[in-house]
């Protein structure tokens, strides 16, 4: 087993042991719960909007390059800067490249 796979079970073991992990857990599951039977009842034929979202999400996959693109010239025309664009993909945990200095 490699060192990821032994840390994830050593950290899961402790935290499914967690009582208070485990009372949040199935609270925030039980407010779903609720929840889901109200919001399917706004589509008429839920299996039709399954399908809609799922061709949606393949075709915004598929453009993704073309997306990013226009996206980038975008920010560019909005916000013009000297020097190059750098676009983070973890600005929450600051990791950026070398060039940045924030």
């Amino acid at each position: 087993m490699n060192q990821t796979a032994s840390t994830f079970i050593a950290k899961s073991t402790i935290k499914s042991a967690d009582l208070n992990h485990r009372q949040k857990i199935n609270f925030n599951i039980s407010k779903y719960n609720a929840v889901v039977p109200n919001g399917k009842q706004q589509f008429d034929n839920i299996l039709a909007a399954r399908e809609i979202a799922k061709n949606t999400k393949h075709k915004a996959i598929e453009h993704l390059d073309s997306y990013l693109e226009e996206f980038e010239r975008n920010i560019i025309a909005d916000y013009p800067v000297a020097g190059e664009l750098h676009i983070h993909h973890d600005p929450c945990r600051k990791v950026y490249c070398e060039n940045c200095e924030l």
